[in-house]
């Protein structure tokens, strides 16, 4: 293998397809949380696996940034935009609406 298939500032690919991973999970339960209506029971559970969601990758990103590493960007702001909607979800935020058939206003 070539230096240049790792550089001295990336941790290594496994590192990365795991932030991947989980910072995906973390995406999907922000979705689902965001598709249940504000202040019921449902929202509740669902807060509740996105807020455990969004332990794992914070820890691994600030490891990763504590070793002076880089972490791609992507994944930093999608792991903060979870982390942003959770307030705004539990005070009751809509954050999707419903679709609405086009043609209809």
């Amino acid at each position: 293998m070539s230096c240049c298939n790792n550089p001295p500032n990336r941790p290594p690919p496994e590192l990365i397809d795991r932030l991947i991973d989980q910072v995906a999970w973390a995406k999907t339960c922000l979705l689902i949380t965001a598709d249940t209506p504000p202040k019921s029971p449902e929202r509740d559970t669902e807060l509740a696996k996105l807020r455990a969601a969004v332990v794992d990758p914070r820890q691994l990103v600030d490891e990763i940034l504590a070793k002076v590493l880089a972490v791609p960007r992507d994944l930093l702001v999608e792991l903060r935009v979870c982390e942003l909607a959770i307030p705004k979800l539990e005070a009751g935020a809509v954050l999707r609406t419903p679709s609405t058939p086009r043609g209809t206003p």
